[in-house]
């Protein structure tokens, strides 16, 4: 069955748009999948279309997450390093909306999560996986573009501190320059984890 690279040929000629293929993908991931499976290794996708890239980092680093027993604190933990530091940024509304869906999808295929877990991966897909351009550093509204580093800690928080991403990236992923700074408890819902 052949896969297909192009949404239409319209997007083709107006972005460039043409999706990266699946054995492509694999080669490119195989070349650092010693960093994939270090599950707060930072991995960027600055043009991520739908996620082709991002979804076969995160199928890997959900493999070496399968091996937690998912009753254990220790699990979720680990499932939030894994996807706070993934980040998308593509130019086309629906590809970052899909890329957001697919790898929720791919969580709650492979893994069993409380809702809770799932509403905290929602938002943190939301702040990674942004709707912009890469070369201007301009969100869609025309604003500098603007992404969250992550802190998932042992007492239950995970911090989100917002930054330029022009910032980050000139630091080599690391800001110093912290706009905002939000607090989400995610200790309570390991409670409702079943076996």
């Amino acid at each position: 069955m052949k896969e297909n690279q192009i949404k239409t040929k319209s997007r083709v000629v107006m972005f460039g748009e043409v999706y990266t293929a699946k054995r492509e993908v694999n080669a490119m991931v195989d070349l650092v999948d010693e960093s994939v499976k270090e599950l707060s290794a930072t991995f960027l996708e600055p043009a991520c279309g739908n996620g082709n890239f991002l979804i076969e980092v995160l199928r890997r680093r959900l493999e070496v997450i399968k091996s937690i027993p998912s009753f254990d604190i220790y699990f979720v933990r680990c499932l939030l390093l894994a996807v706070s530091s993934l980040y998308g940024v593509d130019i086309q509304k629906d590809n970052v909306v899909e890329c957001r869906v697919r790898l929720l999808n791919e969580i709650t295929k492979t893994l069993e999560i409380t809702d809770g877990v799932k509403d905290l991966l929602t938002v943190i897909l939301k702040k990674n996986i942004i709707e912009g351009d890469t070369l201007t550093m301009k969100a869609a509204n025309g604003k500098d573009m603007q992404i969250c580093e992550w802190d998932v800690r042992n007492d239950g928080h995970l911090i989100c501190k917002t930054v330029l991403y022009k910032d980050m990236v000139a630091n080599g992923g690391e800001s110093t320059a912290y706009k905002n700074r939000y607090s989400y408890r995610w200790l309570p819902s390991v409670e409702r984890i079943t076996a």
